[in-house]
């Protein structure tokens, strides 16, 4: 039997604590840069999709002025969403990639990427899930055709960023669905649900979520390499 989320305290899953974030906007460092230009990027918004304040908003656009391969989810209707079309359109984007991908999903658009496996995924920074299962009653009638939460491990690498008060997720639940998804996690302090209306700027912790996930790529095709060559030996 699983554990219960209240049995799961914040400390038994690796986290990293953010740091005061600002709203003005602020370029990515060129490290960081430099290591995304080898993958295809795809923004995987949740429900009533991201506006143009929204952090994912102003990483697409920043990181295409930089010259990296971003391409957006397109769905057809954000308001009453359907699992099983917004996991093919998802699906038909990823198969027609040349680069290994990285998913960045917010919300519901988490909820697909945690549930979706494909070899040519790197890894996902999946950030605050939105809880389907234990949503508010105003929005359970919207998600009703979307199902339950993921529960299986992922193939890939991927940071869970959770607020410390999103309506949608409390953190111990957070921590436990981490456990979960075998994911890492990282503390976003108290920012709501990361979404619309958080205007959050360019989210400059959000951007060391993704470093964090960055970091444990690497790692993880280090590993895999030793292994490869500890075999052939």
């Amino acid at each position: 039997m699983n554990p219960s989320p209240e049995n799961i305290k914040a400390h038994s899953v690796k986290q990293v604590v953010s740091t005061p974030t600002s709203v003005s906007r602020h370029m990515f460092q060129a490290d960081i840069i430099k290591n995304l230009e080898r993958y295809d990027l795809i923004i995987v918004p949740g429900l009533d999709n991201s506006d143009s304040q929204h952090w994912q908003s102003i990483w697409e656009n920043e990181l295409k002025e930089n010259g990296i391969s971003v391409e957006r989810i397109k769905q057809r209707d954000w308001s009453r969403p359907k699992r099983q079309q917004w996991q093919r359109e998802l699906e038909r984007i990823v198969e027609r990639k040349k680069k290994p991908v990285i998913l960045i999903a917010h919300s519901l658009g988490a909820i697909i990427g945690a549930d979706f496996q494909h070899e040519c995924i790197a890894g996902a920074l999946l950030v605050a899930p939105a809880d389907i299962e234990r949503c508010r009653p105003a929005q359970r009638a919207r998600l009703e055709n979307f199902g339950s939460m993921p529960m299986n491990q992922l193939m890939y690498p991927a940071v869970l960023v959770a607020s410390r008060n999103d309506e949608w997720l409390s953190f111990p639940r957070a921590c436990w669905l981490a456990a979960q998804w075998n994911t890492e996690i990282f503390d976003a302090g108290e920012t709501g649900h990361i979404g619309n209306g958080t205007k959050l700027g360019i989210w400059i912790d959000g951007v060391k979520a993704l470093q964090q996930l960055l970091d444990i790529i690497k790692l993880r095709e280090g590993q895999k390499r030793h292994r490869l060559l500890r075999d052939k030996s």
